[in-house]
């Protein structure tokens, strides 16, 4: 899990630290309320406002293909209320894709790379991926 903000840590897993280079490279998102108050996120801001950052192993980051493209707006389809209860910590269930494919979004050919939450400064926490080809 990361820092927490506002009672809320966010948390990703996946379900296997190797992937094919035509494999899908899931990471999942989790949250653990850590309040006695039940939360409430929308989903549009929640993805606008929390994200991840990709790096390969020099360390540099790989951009999304929206920010590369600098004219990009972000679009949100479906804003819902995500209701987390007190003191719960699980898959965000509510929103339906709680899984990130890094392969839809991002270039990332045969390599090693570390997924961790936007904005973190040294030292991180976050998932060491491999990406191979077959």
């Amino acid at each position: 899990m990361f820092p927490p903000h506002d009672g809320l840590s966010m948390g990703i897993s996946t379900p296997r630290l190797t992937f094919q280079v035509s494999d899908p490279v899931l990471i999942y998102v989790w949250v653990n309320n850590q309040t006695n108050e039940e939360k409430v996120l929308m989903s549009c801001s929640m993805w606008w406002d929390w994200g991840i950052d990709v790096y390969d192993s020099g360390w540099h980051a790989i951009k999304t293909k929206a920010e590369q493209n600098s004219e990009s707006v972000p679009i949100c389809g479906r804003n819902l209320s995500l209701h987390i209860p007190p003191h719960s910590c699980g898959l965000l269930q509510d929103m339906g894709d709680v899984a990130i494919d890094l392969q839809t979004d991002r270039i990332l050919p045969s390599g090693n790379y570390f997924v961790t939450e936007k904005g973190l400064a040294p030292p991180m926490r976050g998932l060491s991926i491999a990406i191979a080809d077959k």
